[in-house]
This record gives structure tokens, C-alpha cells and sequence, in this order.
């Protein structure tokens, strides 16, 4: 890509080293796409003495330079000099440990002046985005480490794991509250201490009525072999009105989405999938914390049927398509949640009313996409998609 500028730069490379320094007079804001923005490498950016970038942020910050979906179009399209000229500001996404939330969030929405740039410095590496044989994209920097569960009291564990969390502070999302009291009742025979169930707004007469509970305490049952032949009929009631409660949901989806007789009729193995994806699916914790992110059936069935390419029908065609397969999806919003996490942790001690959002200029970037993100004060995950 020619530059519009003139630059001194010392490039590395053919000593078998990917550094690369550059200096200018005057940067230019395509210039530094061509650089560094397009390809994402992390960056130092020195800063001129006396300017305000300088004085707020120190002599330098590194990281990489944060694009807003408007502004990455323009870049892409752009095919004569000067057409980033309007831009006078970059935002940097960094990772520094040394500068405050605040001057954090500040750096990546907020921008410094392109002019306070003295000089810049990377390592011209970038990591492949890797794909699957059918397109799909596959998450980055997942390491799956394989664990032998036998001789291990799954239940037991969960149990301690659930605890741990309550005295460290941790919000438990309702379906753990209604996990630990089932569990350990299974495992109590029944017995469980009132303050316990009162720390989580429970008595006696609540829990006894808790569907969730009573399956959970089944479940252990169940693994433990000691379920009774009544149990048996009772667990297999339950598990029936969840899979009618959810296949509901799915039909109310399908309403939406405006999807006709003749589609669904054309797509029935896929809605079967579809269905099959959806039983065998339970909440889960998405983000830890103090704070936690999790997403329910709801949040489920509202992602997949407007955003997974393959089931989308009626209305949901004209939706964003996730790039990805839908067995990795809960590992892709991890990820993405991950980008954002302190920025999180400061919006619930600030805001903890309000929903949290991430959408338009401050979608979140992962992997060459930008996502729009909300999350509701009690931490579930309510809306998800990219950009475009």
C-alpha cells in the first residue's frame, strides 16, 4: 500500500527479526492503517513531549488500533489520498496494566491525536485466522486439556465449586442457587440448614415447590443410583415440561421470525437439529467474575435461530450470519466477553441498573469481526450478533 507521507523506517526483517520502527514528521491516519490497522499488530506509540496525549497517557502506550465498523468500511473502500484526511484521532485497544480503567476506556473510544505521534514500533506478526473445510472461522487461542473424571464425585465437586464461589463473594445466577440446595439436599437425604436457604431467598415452602430444585436433587439421585421407581416417574415429568416449555419457545421464535408452512416443511431435518440443539442445551456461565454473564434457553434460541447461517428462516435471513459453527458458539461468546471483561466489571459497580451494551462504535472486535453485544442488569446474556 503507497504511503502518503514520508517516514524513516528501520525494518528488521531481513536480519531474521520481525521488528519493525517508524518515524515521522506527520503520520496520516491511512498510513497507519496500512501499517499496522490492517493486519492488527500490536503497536507502541510514542508520543511528541508536551502534547496531551504525552501528558495523559506518558511517553508511550502499546496496543492495537481499535476500529469502529464505519471507519474500518471507509479505510477498505477508499482508493485515492487523503480519504482517512477527515480522521484526525486513532483509538488504541490496550492491554496496559499501568494506566486506570478509565484512561483505558478513554484510549479506546475516546482516541488520541494522530499529530502527537512521534514514532511508532511493532513486531510485524499476525496470527491466521484458521477455518474450518466447510468456511466456518474457528476460535482462537482455545487449548483443550482432556480430564479423567473417573473416581471423581462429580456432585460433590459441583457442590464445593458452587460454595467457594458464594463465600468469595461471587452473585450466584439463580439456576446455581437452585442447583447447590438441589444437590445438597440429594446428598443430605432431604436435610438442608434454613439459613441456607434463606441466604438464598429460599424457605421451605419455596423450595419445595421449585421445579429446578427438585430436578437437580433427581439428577444426583439418578448418578448415584439410589433414585426410587416414584422418583423415576416424577424426574421424567420434569424433564418433559422443560422440553415442552422450550420447544414453546422455539415455536413462539418461529412465529417471529414470520417463518411459513412451506419453509418449515422444506427444513425439517434441520428443524429437528434445531430442536435437538435446544433440549440438550442448559444454561451456563459465560463470563466469571464477581459479576458473572450467563445466557438461558431464551438468550439461546434467540441467537441461533436469527444468527446461525444455517437456521436461519423467514425474517432471520436478512439478519447478520456469525461466521462460525454452532457447536463453538458459547466458546466464541466466552472469548468475545473476554475483550471486554474490565470494561464489564466497571459498567455493574457504576451502573449495575442498567444494561450493559456494546453495539455500533463500540462494538466489540475479536478475530477480524466486530459484535454487538447487551446484557441485562442480573448478568444474562440478551442480545449477540456481528456487525454488517
Amino acid at each position: 500500500m503507497p504511503m502518503e507521507n514520508n517516514y524513516k523506517i528501520n525494518d528488521l526483517s531481513s536480519l531474521g527479526l520481525p521488528f519493525v520502527e517508524v518515524y515521522g514528521d506527520t503520520f496520516s491516519y491511512k498510513d497507519l492503517y496500512g501499517l499496522v490497522g490492517l493486519q492488527q499488530f500490536m503497536t507502541t506509540f510514542n508520543f511528541r513531549k508536551g502534547t496531551e496525549a504525552q501528558a495523559k497517557f506518558g511517553e508511550n502506550v502499546t496496543g492495537v488500533i481499535y476500529y469502529d465498523r464505519k471507519s474500518l468500511l471507509t479505510l477498505q473502500e477508499s482508493s485515492t489520498p487523503n480519504d482517512g484526511a477527515e480522521f484526525t484521532t486513532i483509538k488504541i485497544n490496550s492491554p496496559a496494566h499501568s494506566l486506570s480503567l478509565e484512561n483505558l476506556n478513554d484510549l479506546k473510544y475516546g482516541g488520541v491525536k494522530i499529530s502527537d505521534i512521534e514514532s511508532i514500533s511493532f513486531l510485524s506478526y499476525s496470527r491466521e485466522t484458521k477455518i474450518y473445510d466447510t468456511g466456518e472461522k474457528k476460535v482462537t487461542n482455545i487449548v483443550e486439556v482432556p480430564v479423567d473424571y473417573q473416581g471423581i464425585d462429580v456432585d460433590v465437586l459441583r457442590q464445593n465449586y458452587l460454595i467457594k464461589k458464594n463465600n468469595d463473594g461471587v452473585e450466584l445466577i439463580d439456576y446455581e442457587k437452585e442447583q447447590l440446595i438441589g444437590i445438597t439436599l440429594a446428598i443430605n437425604e432431604g436435610k438442608i440448614d434454613s439459613r441456607i436457604l434463606k441466604h438464598f431467598g429460599f424457605d421451605a415452602k419455596s423450595a419445595g415447590a421449585n421445579m429446578n430444585i427438585w430436578y437437580h436433587r433427581y439428577k444426583v439421585k439418578e448418578r448415584r443410583k439410589t433414585l426410587s421407581d416414584e422418583e423415576k416417574k416424577k424426574l421424567f415429568e420434569i424433564e418433559g415440561i422443560q422440553n415442552t416449555d422450550k420447544f414453546i419457545k422455539l415455536m413462539k421464535e418461529i412465529i417471529a421470525n414470520s417463518i411459513d408452512e412451506k419453509e418449515f416443511k422444506s427444513a425439517k431435518d434441520i428443524f429437528k437439529e434445531i430442536m435437538d440443539s435446544i433440549s440438550s442445551f442448559s444454561p451456563n456461565i459465560l463470563l466469571h467474575g464477581k459479576k458473572q454473564v450467563y445466557w438461558d434457553t431464551d438468550s439461546y434460541i434467540h441467537i441461533v435461530m436469527r444468527h446461525i447461517k444455517s437456521y436461519q428462516f423467514g425474517a432471520s435471513k436478512s439478519k447478520s450470519a456469525l461466521p462460525y459453527k454452532v457447536q463453538d458458539l458459547e466458546t466464541l461468546i466466552e472469548q468475545v466477553l473476554r475483550c471486554v471483561k474490565e470494561e464489564y466489571k466497571l459498567h455493574c459497580s457504576e451502573n449495575p441498573e442498567s444494561n450493559f451494551t456494546r453495539q455500533g462504535r463500540m462494538a466489540v472486535v475479536y478475530n477480524g469481526d466486530h459484535y454487538n453485544l447487551r446484557i441485562d442488569p442480573k448478568g444474562r446474556l440478551i442480545q449477540f450478533h456481528t456487525v454488517g
